[in-house]
């Protein structure tokens, strides 16, 4: 990229503190030439194209071991470049995205045939979940889990919430598409690892409203289409420049959850979730349903569910830093080759960033409220 001859130094530098957790330093100097080569390989981001890149054919057979054969610990180095990452670029939120990579066979870890509901067909590849760090202006991931599959395979809901509880110590809520989730399996994993969490989620998902309310609606459990079709009058604006764009909430519970939410008041009732409509008044259609604990007005939350967007634009992105390349077949492979995709794409996005990266941003409260 062309920013890398600029940044040398940060490179370096993220290098030696996102690689500290690695024991020997003949490995710490593998990994930040593997992160150099990486970072400039205009190519598959194999070992041989990285070596060959850098000059050093000899390379390739280090390069290899270090990911596929090498003991170091992937989740420290991912924890230390999500450290790194906010002290540079607060966050407003993490986003947790579905990756799907097609595979040829069966012998990579992971692989396997299954429906992918976002695309409307049967892929055989390795099914993968991101959890990105997102801003208004950039996003990279920094961690990643991968479905295995058999009997025991792990529901979305399941995924979603192991991503998330990785991070519990972050007080950053979670953005996530989760219309193909179990909503009650999906809040209790959330409630239960103390994470905030932001959902877009199918109008046919069941819902109670909390209180009977004048304007007509129910205390029964019934589907999100039918809650906000009653909330015509409530809506409004989400940006006065957009009239179009409207949006209303609605404070909702989700029948079947077993996790109690936090309380809300000294009579030790659960606080209840925010449902949010959104609207395209000129098509006269609901266009997304939203699910939330977070405080905050509709357009403040609406706001933060654009990450989500964000996230699924910038994936083409990831794809220049070897997202797609690994071609081995261990899991523990896998994992080291994204965890260093993840530190190559940290690097491209902060150097490409226009403020000057040494001195880290000063931390921010999430603009929740308007």
């Amino acid at each position: 990229m062309h920013h890398i001859h600029r940044s040398a130094d940060f490179l370096a530098q993220l290098s030696s503190e996102v690689f500290a957790s690695l024991s020997r330093c003949d490995q710490r100097r593998t990994a930040e030439q593997f992160l150099r080569g990486m970072a400039v390989t205009p190519s598959r981001k194999t070992a041989r194209n990285v070596a060959l890149c850098l000059g050093d054919p000899s390379a390739e057979q280090r390069f290899q071991h270090f990911i596929a054969h090498s003991r170091w610990d992937w989740e420290p180095v991912r924890a230390a470049l999500a450290g790194v990452v906010e002290r540079y670029a607060p966050q407003l939120a993490y986003v947790a995205h579905p990756l799907v990579l097609r595979k040829a066979g069966k012998d990579s870890a992971g692989v396997h045939r299954r429906f992918v509901p976002e695309l409307g067909q049967t892929v055989n590849g390795q099914f993968a979940y991101g959890l990105w760090h997102a801003t208004a202006t950039m996003a990279t991931p920094v961690d990643w889990h991968l479905e295995l599959p058999g009997p025991e395979r792990e529901s979305p809901a399941a995924a979603f919430t192991s991503l998330a509880s990785q991070h519990s110590g972050s007080p950053r809520p979670v953005v996530i598409d989760a219309r193909h989730t179990s909503l009650p399996a999906l809040l209790d994993g959330f409630s239960l690892a103390r994470v905030p969490l932001l959902a877009r989620i199918s109008g046919a998902a069941t819902v109670t409203a909390v209180e009977q309310s004048r304007r007509g609606t129910t205390s029964s459990p019934v589907s999100v289409h039918e809650l906000l079709a009653w909330t015509r009058r409530l809506r409004r604006p989400v940006n006065p420049s957009v009239p179009q764009r409207t949006a209303a909430t609605v404070q909702v519970r989700v029948p079947g959850t077993a996790m109690p939410r936090p309380a809300s008041g000294p009579d030790g009732e659960p606080r209840p979730l925010t449902l949010i409509g959104e609207w395209d008044e000129a098509r006269a259609g609901l266009s997304r349903c939203w699910l939330t604990d977070l405080p905050g007005s509709a357009p403040a939350l609406l706001r933060l569910a654009a990450l989500l967007g964000e996230v699924t634009g910038q994936l083409a992105e990831v794809d220049g830093s070897g997202l797609r390349d690994y071609g081995g077949r261990s899991f523990s492979g896998w994992h080291r080759h994204m965890t260093m995709v993840s530190v190559t794409h940290a690097v491209r996005v902060l150097t490409g960033h226009d403020r000057p990266l040494l001195a880290p941003a000063e931390q921010q409260p999430l603009p929740l409220a308007m």
